[in-house]
C-alpha cells in the first residue's frame, strides 16, 4: 500500500499556520522531510507508479507520494526549495485557469488571500521532475454541478496544463475532496 500525504501551503507564518489545518509552517514540513528520509520512506509521484503498474519500474520498499493542491506560490517560494536540497519528488495540483491568481474560495473559511503560482512556476516545477496534475479549471465544487460542467472543468483544466507544460497530464485531484 502506498501511502499518499496531501499539503495545500508550506508558510513561514505561525499564525497562520495556528489557524487553518493547510498551512504547514516551513521549519515543521523540513522535519516531516527529514522524518521521511530517517524513516525509509522514497517519494515517488503517481506517474511513477502507472510505470510500476505496467511493469515498466520497480518502486521502492516504502514508496509515498506527496501532493500539494491548489498550486500556491508559497510552495514554489517554501517548500521547492527544500524538495529540491532533499531530493524529493512531488505532485502539484494546479488549475487549469491560470489567470486565476488567489485563492478565492478559501475567503470564506476565514483565510486571507494567498497567491497561486504562474505559468513558469509550474514550468520550473515540471522542468525540475515534479509531476503536474490537475485541480479543475476554476477549483469548483465538481460535487455541485451539472455532469457537463464538471465534465468540462476537469477536462478543459488537463488540457490547458499538457498545454503549458508540452507533456502529457495524467492525475488529478478533486477540489475540497468531493
Amino acid at each position: 500500500m502506498i501511502k499518499v500525504l496531501m499539503y495545500h501551503r508550506i508558510v513561514d507564518d505561525e499564525q497562520l499556520c495556528r489557524a487553518h489545518w493547510t498551512c504547514v509552517h516551513v521549519s515543521d514540513f523540513r522535519r516531516q522531510l527529514e522524518w521521511l528520509e530517517r524513516s525509509g520512506f522514497t517519494p515517488i509521484t503517481f506517474e511513477d507508479y502507472r510505470l510500476a503498474r505496467a511493469g515498466e519500474l520497480n518502486l521502492p520498499r516504502k514508496p509515498v507520494i506527496l501532493t500539494f493542491d491548489d498550486g500556491y506560490l508559497d510552495v514554489y517560494q517554501n517548500a521547492f526549495p527544500l524538495l529540491r536540497e532533499y531530493g524529493t519528488k512531488v505532485v502539484i495540483f494546479a488549475l487549469g485557469d491560470l489567470q486565476i491568481r488567489t485563492n478565492v474560495w478559501d475567503q470564506s473559511i476565514g483565510l486571507p488571500a494567498a497567491p497561486l503560482m504562474e505559468g513558469y512556476h509550474l514550468l520550473e516545477l515540471h522542468a525540475a521532475g515534479f509531476e503536474i496534475g490537475a485541480h479543475s479549471l476554476t477549483h469548483a465544487q465538481l460535487t455541485t454541478l451539472s455532469d457537463e460542467d464538471a465534465w468540462e472543468e476537469i477536462s478543459r483544466s488537463r488540457i490547458l496544463l499538457e498545454i503549458l507544460l508540452n507533456s502529457p497530464v495524467r492525475s488529478f485531484s478533486y477540489p475540497y475532496g468531493g
